[in-house]
């Protein structure tokens, strides 16, 4: 289970050890094929680009890995899960970076697709923030 990914797109993902010792295989509409190994004897696995980097039983611990690995690839991380944020899929947002009816429509619908968030194509811009 994912517990959170990069809002950037990039593949870096916290995930809860939820089978043990499992391999799960997913094959995307793309065709792409993601096989995820979980660990037998930790609560939490960082997964960058499709491999295991780090394991560990300490929430606190595998934030701090994590964070360290957006810094890799982008400067401006949201840090550590705070009570101004909120958690789409998986993805910590700032409040503060929630659509309003005030965006257009068009940049509503980016703000979904980059939290992997399912909309259908009429959907109104009420119908669109709805689903945050």
């Amino acid at each position: 289970m994912i517990l959170r990914q990069c809002s950037q797109g990039h593949k870096i993902r916290i995930r809860a050890n939820n089978s043990p010792s499992a391999t799960r295989t997913r094959t995307y509409e793309d065709g792409t094929v993601e096989t995820i190994t979980y660990s037998s004897n930790y609560k939490y696995f960082l997964e960058v680009d499709g491999t295991v980097s780090s394991r560990s039983n300490s929430w606190k611990n595998i934030q701090a890995e994590y964070l360290k690995e957006c810094a890799k690839v982008h400067s401006d991380s949201h840090g550590e899960f705070a009570l101004n944020q909120k958690l789409i899929n998986g993805v910590v947002t700032n409040v503060s970076e929630l659509p309003t009816m005030d965006k257009k429509k068009t940049e509503i619908k980016t703000f979904l697709d980059s939290r992997f968030v399912a909309y259908g194509s009429s959907d109104t811009k009420a119908e669109l923030i709805a689903r945050l």
